[in-house]
């Protein structure tokens, strides 16, 4: 085996080693960060809309911070640009989260807020070309509880999260999104790989 061989063995158990999902950790959006303030462009990393209608949605409107006694974390939940801390209940409003480089996992706390439960909780992912990846639905949640949905997939670009996307009949509230980008290589890495040190060359 050549010196070049060796390397790029080297390499290979190196990116076995350091090439791992946990590098990337996981990034939150939280309303109480910012309370009472529109926070359509405020977290780095992405964009919350309103959306209209069922997807891809009819109007784009922005999504502020709301004040919610039912709030899973904190006191304040994603509203819409009206103050309204509801989505749903007839006219489909959802909270559209896009991404600005893919992410291969997405959560997001969907609380009920009526006395009597709200059912069919949504998160959809998507993926650059606006193709379905993955969705988690709940039937049911009781009133003062939430539920946290996940979806994954290596190649998320946004998600849309509904209350009744199914019937239209009810409605509830949205909290504490965190998402996982896709893990990068570290520097450790490219230099093992060669990457990031160019070959020299001798001019005769």
């Amino acid at each position: 085996m050549n010196n070049q061989g060796l390397v790029s063995g080297a390499a290979a158990a190196v990116a076995g080693m350091l090439f791992t999902p946990a590098q990337a950790g996981v990034f939150s959006a939280d309303p109480d960060d910012f309370p009472n303030q529109i926070i359509t462009n405020t977290f780095p990393g992405i964009t919350l809309t309103t959306r209209d209608g069922l997807f891809p949605g009819l109007n784009t409107r922005d999504v502020t911070s709301v004040f919610s006694p039912n709030a899973s974390t904190g006191e304040f939940v994603f509203g819409q640009d009206d103050g309204n801390s509801t989505w749903g209940d007839g006219i489909f409003e959802f909270l559209h989260i896009e991404f600005d480089n893919v992410v291969t996992q997405v959560s997001l706390d969907f609380i009920a807020n009526d006395v009597g439960g709200d059912s069919n909780a949504q998160l959809l992912a998507y993926n650059v070309f606006n193709v379905l990846v993955d969705i988690v639905t709940v039937d049911f949640i009781a009133f003062g509880t939430f539920e946290t949905l996940t979806v994954s997939s290596p190649d998320i670009k946004f998600v849309a999260a509904y209350w009744d996307e199914i019937t239209g009949g009810e409605n509830g509230e949205l909290d504490n999104l965190r998402w996982v980008p896709v893990p990068m290589p570290s520097a450790a890495l490219l230099l093992a790989m060669g990457a990031v040190t160019p070959r020299r060359r001798r001019k005769r």
